[in-house]
């Protein structure tokens, strides 16, 4: 009995067509989500300036993400590259790969991780001078905030609410340092206790870790912006 014949035979069995069915199922849905993607991030776009080599690999690529369970999440943002990179003349298999093996691979919790990170720079915060203004009344000098500095901030918190960001924040930009989107700065200060006659004593050194989004994630970010902050 060789390999071929053991397949077969593997193949007719009933348990075999049996796994067929749901498989073609299996399939069926899945194709049906990845066409609903694209009708929603890509739409009908003009793809006849990209390269048909190009356009083939790239539709293999996703279809075969969408056969191995990608979650519709990532789908999306690769849809989205899609049609960002074409809107900058820039679509090709090459740029489309360059990304697509981070955002194939991002978990639930990263994405919503990078999504809010990403929102104050999408929605930049109101100037420092119109955050507050000092109104003198009688003599008393009260501080009010500005109406679009509190629209911005409660915006802010209802896109952190609806998001539900996991506490252990950190923890989750630790684990997508792996893709490049990120980097870390460390920062070094040092303390020292002055005494009543000027003299120092018990120098202290503190470290400080940032994490700061990467050149490829600027890279990134115009491809993506449509769709990041509004993921189900």
């Amino acid at each position: 009995m060789n390999f071929l014949s053991t397949i077969d035979k593997l193949t007719n069995n009933p348990l075999a067509r049996g796994v067929e069915f749901f498989w073609n199922k299996y399939k069926k849905k899945k194709i049906t989500m990845l066409r609903e993607v694209i009708l929603s991030e890509i739409r009908q776009g003009d793809f006849s300036n990209v390269d048909s080599d190009d356009l083939v690999g790239i539709s293999y690529r996703l279809q075969k993400d969408a056969m191995e369970g990608i979650a519709k999440n990532n789908l999306r943002l690769l849809c989205a590259m899609i049609a960002g990179l074409h809107n900058n003349n820039k679509l090709t298999a090459q740029n489309f790969l360059k990304f697509a093996q981070i955002l194939e691979g991002l978990t639930e919790e990263e994405i919503k991780v990078i999504a809010y990170d990403l929102w104050p720079i999408l929605n930049p915060q109101p100037k420092h001078s119109d955050e507050t203004s000092v109104v003198v009344k009688n003599g008393v000098t009260e501080i009010y905030e500005c109406e679009n500095h509190k629209l911005w901030r409660e915006d802010r918190e209802n896109f952190i609410k609806q998001l539900k960001i996991p506490a252990d924040i950190n923890t989750i930009r630790y684990a997508l340092l792996r893709t490049g989107l990120y980097f870390i700065k460390v920062h070094t200060s040092t303390t020292v206790e002055i005494y009543d006659d000027g003299s120092g004593n018990n120098a202290e050194s503190h470290t400080g870790v940032e994490f700061k989004q990467s050149s490829l994630m600027e890279e990134l970010i115009p491809y993506i912006k449509n769709v990041i902050l509004w993921l189900d």
